[in-house]
């Protein structure tokens, strides 16, 4: 008696394991394996992406102190490090930085919040030691706000004047990162970098979100044709980027740094109606794929401007 109803145990265990692993539902949540990185294990994680050519003269590599990082405060919102080059590029004088990252920024009527991110984020960088180029892409007006597309015109135009394979970083120009310990270079794995946010009081709104701050590897922005040109208007393109793009190429993983790091202000602006069909085309793009974006991207540039803080690329859609 006693061996049958082990048998029949085995049997179910058996059943309920194979349940798990074929069970239709099983993929349809993507699972965040590494959440909540340590300060001492991001410059593990980074890889390096600004290699010394032979052309250059020999420096040190620019040391990254991620303990002083995180002691970081903004002393003057007038004074940078060392000069920024016309067009908003800056590098270290003094080493060789190991990450270089361009950072992407789609615009439209915030003149005060562009102001005050420039002025932020200028001396955020520089404490990190790296090098880095800041895009700002406005879109002309007439039609609706399309955020999704400026990341990928911002992508392709940065990608003409970069040397070497870039770490894009994609950023809301109403996010001010908090702590400096929030290293803005890139992993193999997509970050997520602002996951935490004070509107939502520092906490994670859904474990999926991928929208705000990230930093994504040009090589993984293109093998997932860039984001979806499809959603103009406000919503849906973060989650159809992660959701439909990066998570099937990643094996469902990103990462986030710990929540004490990850710390973001929003600056206060009026919310935007969200458009009334991005669940249809979020649901279309769960059939479709990455099958438009950066191969169907069509825009004129009006102008570019280097300007003192930034570069300006104006473009019409």
């Amino acid at each position: 008696m006693k061996k049958i109803t082990a048998q029949r145990l085995i049997r179910l265990f058996l059943w309920i394991i194979i349940a798990l692993l074929f069970h239709p539902e099983r993929f349809s949540e993507p699972v965040i394996r590494i959440n909540g990185l340590k300060a001492n294990d991001i410059l593990k994680e980074l890889q390096t992406n600004n290699i010394m050519s032979s052309t250059e003269p020999f420096q040190d590599k620019c040391e990254v102190n991620i303990d002083v990082l995180g002691e970081w405060q903004l002393s003057s919102l007038e004074e940078h490090v060392t000069p920024i080059v016309k067009g908003g590029r800056w590098k270290p004088e003094q080493c060789h930085p190991q990450f270089d990252s361009t950072i992407i920024v789609p615009y439209r009527n915030r003149a005060d919040h562009l102001e005050r991110f420039l002025q932020w984020m200028h001396p955020f960088l520089q404490a990190q030691n790296i090098s880095y180029a800041i895009y700002v892409i406005e879109q002309l007006p007439g039609k609706p706000f399309n955020r999704a597309k400026l990341f990928n015109i911002g992508f392709q135009e940065a990608k003409k004047l970069a040397r070497h394979k870039q770490c894009l970083v994609f950023h809301d120009v109403d996010l001010l990162p908090l702590n400096a310990q929030n290293l803005y270079g890139c992993s193999k794995l997509p970050i997520h970098l602002s996951a935490f946010i004070d509107t939502f009081r520092f906490n994670l709104p859904y474990l999926t979100l991928f929208g705000g701050a990230l930093s994504v590897s040009e090589e993984t922005f293109e093998a997932v044709n860039g984001f979806s040109n499809s959603f103009s208007g406000w919503g849906g393109e973060d989650d159809d980027f992660w959701t439909n793009r990066v998570a099937p190429h990643t094996n469902n993983l990103m990462i986030r740094y710990d929540a004490s790091i990850a710390k973001y202000q929003m600056l206060h602006h009026e919310k935007e109606v969200p458009a009334e069909d991005r669940f249809i085309k979020l649901e279309k793009g769960r059939y479709s794929g990455p099958d438009e974006g950066l191969n169907s991207l069509n825009y004129s540039v009006i102008s570019t401007v280097e300007r003192d803080l930034y570069t300006h690329i104006l473009v019409a859609l």
